[in-house]
């Protein structure tokens, strides 16, 4: 039975957190964006993206590397970047407004399967229109379809004027300097999250601990904490508190699904300094399907703030290994 734990740091319920992937082997996946057709007319943009891993994306103790398939952080890049040029293009952004598009709402919705084709990944966006918002600024919606993944998002902008003409990129590299570059830095390789002075409360199954994102070297004024930052230090933490409730070693779990994914952004948040997160099980039930058993749990995300704009709910399921099951050390039921 899970009781109240205090640990220094996640590494010690996680692992090395230079072998685990939300906590640095995703960093360390290059994207790619290539045939890229915006039309619109059609309100459409297809494109084939690709996620390249290193072999050692994900480490467990014992050595084992798993196998690599599209994740939801690779669906966060492509959906971002993508939906990105879309508005920059029909709306003809300058550098400095694409820099100031700020995504406010994402819906993701993960498909039954991993998806382990990782290259030449077909995507299609559906763009469903634009509001204002009564600031000078404007909203748009937009419906994304790519590896079994359905995404909505929400995306503020400023516009210019607009244009119906019909573009094609054989790259992303050839959508200008402002595009190419929000892509590259969207995952910043040299932020290093430290989740720090972990507290597991057994009677309302939550984890709580500090969060402080630091940089190995100064390459931007970048401070924003972003939906890509939030989402990896609270996989960690949901991670973490998923395998205290079942007594899961991370050597012997399998993969996370992340069923579905609600983020909710009102306004950047800067910050680099250390802060207090907490995820807590709104809502977990045990499913036995074909001779195996899994535990669904809903999280919640709270960044503890007096103005917190943030608002995460994560539906996530795993295996519980059989060996778990059997030991004794907890009763699945």
């Amino acid at each position: 039975m899970i009781t109240n734990e205090v640990y220094e740091t996640i590494d010690e319920l996680l692992g090395d957190k230079d072998k685990r992937f939300f906590s640095s082997g995703f960093k360390n996946v290059k994207h790619l964006f290539n045939d890229i057709s915006i039309s619109p007319c059609r309100n459409e943009l297809t494109a084939k993206c690709s996620a390249i891993y290193p072999e050692n994306w994900s480490v467990k103790e014992d050595g084992t590397v798993l196998k690599p398939h599209v994740s939801t952080l690779d669906i966060l890049v492509f959906v971002f970047c993508l939906n990105k040029l879309f508005v920059s293009h029909i709306y003809q952004l300058k550098n400095n407004q694409i820099g100031n598009m700020w995504i406010k709402k994402v819906v993701i919705k993960a498909g039954s399967e991993p998806e382990y084709k990782l290259e030449d990944i077909d995507i299609h966006t559906r763009f469903l229109g634009t509001a204002e918002t009564g600031n000078d600024r404007y909203n748009s919606m937009f419906s994304n379809e790519i590896a079994g993944f359905n995404m909505v998002i929400e995306l503020e902008h400023d516009i210019n004027s607009m244009t119906t003409e019909e573009i094609y990129y054989s790259s992303i590299n050839d959508a200008g300097s402002a595009i190419t570059g929000y892509c590259s830095q969207l995952v910043e390789k040299n932020k290093i999250y430290d989740l720090t002075n972990i507290c597991i409360d057994k009677n309302s199954q939550s984890l709580s601990s500090n969060v402080n994102i630091r940089k190995m070297e100064t390459i931007s004024d970048n401070n924003i904490y972003s939906i890509i930052d939030l989402f990896a230090c609270a996989s960690q933490q949901m991670q973490a508190l998923i395998y205290r409730v079942d007594s899961i070693e991370r050597k012997c779990s399998n993969n996370l699904w992340m069923r579905k994914v609600e983020i909710e952004y009102k306004k950047p948040v800067s910050t680099l300094k250390s802060f207090r997160q907490t995820v807590y099980i709104s809502k977990s039930k045990i499913l036995h399907m074909k001779e195996n058993t899994w535990r669904i749990a809903d999280f919640k995300c709270i960044v503890d703030s007096p103005s917190n704009p943030l608002s995460v709910s994560v539906s996530l399921a795993h295996e519980i290994p059989e060996l778990v099951i059997n030991s004794g050390h907890k009763k699945v039921s």
